[in-house]
């Protein structure tokens, strides 16, 4: 999923993209998600050099992003660096976040989140000297609806599986978990 206009995403310490604009979040102190929109903004349109800014951060954070296994191989140097990379992008955030852009399928890019780790773990662990791994991870989304006049909104985590010579591997399995969200202040949303 390549995007024309690439957003990111972090819910949960989790790095995703978009095909269309939408809002970056990064992982508050306590775990919840805490969004910063980039396209939400109500402001003046930014400086040609603020936007070429943005744009390089963003450059920075997928590259340094780009050989981490969607951060299963990430070192704690590593990780420390990607998330400078974030904090430079989240500075370009606006005051106030339009949460409705948050609605749509998200591809993880990289996470720290200790439940998707194990998934992405699983394939490399399970590689054979000789063979693939019997177990393929395939593409990693999370999809947002709408939030409801109540700030309330659901999540589905979709997680592609393929086995060799078991389950084709275009096809394969999907696993699907849906959560609900409710919106806890102008900067973060949580379970």
């Amino acid at each position: 999923m390549i995007a024309s206009k690439l957003q990111r995403v972090e819910t949960r310490g989790a790095v995703v993209k978009r095909e269309s604009c939408g809002p970056s979040t990064s992982r508050h102190p306590r775990g919840q998600a805490r969004l910063c929109a980039f396209a939400a903004s109500s402001v003046d349109e930014p400086s040609v050099s603020s936007r070429s800014s943005h744009r390089d951060a963003k450059a920075k954070l997928l590259q340094a992003i780009r050989d981490t296994g969607r951060g299963f191989r990430a070192s704690r140097f590593l990780r420390g660096v990607i998330e400078e990379a974030q904090v430079n992008v989240e500075a370009f955030a606006t005051p106030e976040l339009d949460y409705n852009l948050l609605e749509g399928k998200w591809k993880l890019l990289y996470t720290t989140a200790s439940d998707v780790l194990p998934i992405l773990e699983s394939e490399a662990r399970l590689r054979g000297p000789i063979g693939p791994s019997p177990v393929q991870v395939g593409n990693i989304y999370q999809q947002f609806s709408n939030i409801d006049e109540q700030g309330v909104g659901s999540v589905f985590n979709i997680i592609q599986l393929s086995t060799p010579f078991l389950l084709e591997e275009r096809n394969g399995v999907t696993l699907t978990v849906q959560a609900r969200y409710e919106v806890r202040s102008p900067h973060r949303i949580a379970p």
